[in-house]
């Protein structure tokens, strides 16, 4: 079963990203204080993204969320999300701690 995506939907989800990725470096920027001249306006910039951008996105991703009917298919959908998103934490933490460790922490 082929489902269609709805267009304006992955464009939004992507363009929030975009923007939680620019709020990131808005916010490195001012830290690290790269242009201290437009210190305030950065921090400005970077705060007014952070207000609405994460609402934004879970909104749009749970546009679609279905709810599961029975308790059998809600143990199943918790064990996928946690294969999908465990698994995976796990693998970069362990990644993260090994290369610590070989290299020292900066």
């Amino acid at each position: 079963m082929k489902f269609k995506r709805i267009e304006w939907i992955d464009f939004g989800r992507g363009f929030t990203i975009f923007l939680v990725v620019v709020g990131h470096v808005l916010s490195g920027i001012y830290t690290n204080h790269i242009y201290p001249n437009s210190d305030g306006l950065l921090m400005f910039f970077g705060e007014f993204i952070f207000l609405f951008i994460m609402p934004v996105f879970f909104s749009l991703s749970g546009y679609f969320f279905k709810a599961p009917e029975n308790m059998v298919d809600y143990i199943v959908m918790i064990k996928k999300k946690a294969w999908n998103i465990l698994v995976p934490y796990i693998v970069f933490s362990f990644v993260y701690v090994l290369l610590n460790q070989l290299g020292g922490e900066v």
